[in-house]
C-alpha cells in the first residue's frame, strides 16, 4: 500500500496508523511548488518517513499548471503522480486521507453548486486504486490521535484561505449550521 502524504494532520495520522499496524506501506509526496515553503514541507515528510522506516517517493511540479482552477489542476497533477508512484512502488492501492469532515464539506459544496441528488453521495471509500480509509473519522479525532503521540503536523496555509469555496464552507457555513442546529454536521 502507498500512502499519499501531504505533511498535514490527516495524511500524517493515516501514515502513522498504517505503519504502526505492521502494514507494509510506502509513502508518496507531490510538491505542487505553489508556495515558497513547499520544499520545507517535502523535507518534513521525508524526516517523518525516515523516522518510521517508510520508503518515500517525491515529485516536484516542474511545468506550468494547466489553465483553469488552480486547485483542480493541482489535484489532477497530484493524482497522476500518485498513479505513477503506485506502479513504481508495486503497490496495489493508494491510501488517501480524506476524513468525514471532507465528506461533509464536499456535500455542502455540491449543494451550493446545484449538484442534484447525485452530488449528495459524498466521496466513495474506493475509486479504482484509490482508497479512503478515514472517511468515518472526524478531523478532531485525527488531531487528538497526533496529540497523543506528540506529533506536530504541518498546516497548509491554503486550508485557511477564504478565497477557496471549500474553506468558506469549513469556516463560515458549517459553523453557522452548527450554531443553528447543534450536532447537524456529525449527522450528515
Amino acid at each position: 500500500m502507498l500512502v499519499a502524504v501531504s505533511g498535514g494532520p490527516d495524511s500524517t495520522a493515516l501514515l502513522l496508523a498504517l505503519a504502526a499496524d505492521g502494514n507494509t506501506v510506502g509513502a508518496a509526496h507531490y510538491d505542487h511548488a505553489l508556495q515558497p515553503t513547499s520544499g520545507l514541507v517535502a523535507e518534513h515528510v521525508g524526516t517523518l518517513c525516515r523516522r518510521l522506516g517508510v520508503e518515500l517517493l517525491i515529485e516536484r511540479r516542474d511545468r506550468p499548471l494547466p489553465h483553469g482552477s488552480i486547485q483542480a489542476a493541482a489535484r489532477t497533477l497530484r493524482y497522476d503522480f500518485l498513479e505513477r508512484a503506485r506502479i513504481r512502488a508495486n503497490a496495489d492501492v493508494v491510501a488517501i486521507a480524506h476524513t468525514a469532515d471532507d465528506v461533509v464539506e464536499g456535500v455542502v459544496l455540491h449543494l451550493l453548486r446545484g449538484c442534484g441528488l447525485a452530488g449528495l453521495r459524498g466521496m466513495p471509500a474506493r475509486r479504482g486504486v484509490f482508497v479512503r480509509p478515514l472517511l468515518a473519522v472526524w478531523r478532531r479525532e485525527v488531531v487528538d490521535y497526533l496529540d497523543q503521540r506528540g506529533i506536530e503536523p504541518l498546516e497548509d496555509p491554503a486550508n485557511s484561505n477564504p478565497a477557496y469555496a471549500r474553506v468558506r464552507v469549513r469556516l463560515d457555513i458549517l459553523p453557522a449550521l452548527e450554531r443553528d442546529r447543534p450536532g447537524i454536521v456529525q449527522r450528515f
